[in-house]
């Protein structure tokens, strides 16, 4: 068995305790956004939706083993959530900064 065959396996294994756990993760994501949206006090409500339906998306996707066959699951994008680039393929200038500070935004409590 080879190296590749070896992640083949794992990757098998984590697909089906994924599918196994799946309304637990979904759950849990669900419980942390609201959790995160009351501690902002809303104001960042709609970033941490798209964040809740990603990755309950996600899980749904590793747990299929990335077919998806449900149109209903499919998301359509979004003038909020779609990123057009500037000129010549340039991320916005907000995100080269964020990116270049390399640290994560501060959160107020």
């Amino acid at each position: 068995m080879g190296l590749g065959d070896k992640f083949k396996a794992v990757r098998a294994q984590a697909q089906q305790a994924v599918n196994e756990h799946r309304e637990q993760i979904q759950n849990a994501v669900h419980d942390l956004s609201e959790a995160a949206n009351t501690k902002t006090g809303g104001k960042h409500a709609d970033k941490i939706m798209r964040f809740d339906q990603k990755a309950t998306d996600a899980v749904d996707k590793f747990g299929d083993g990335g077919a998806r066959t449900d149109p209903e699951s499919t998301t359509v994008p979004t003038a909020e959530s779609t990123t057009v680039p500037t000129a010549g393929g340039e991320e916005p200038e907000a995100t080269q900064h964020d990116a270049a500070s390399g640290s994560a935004p501060a959160f107020e409590e």
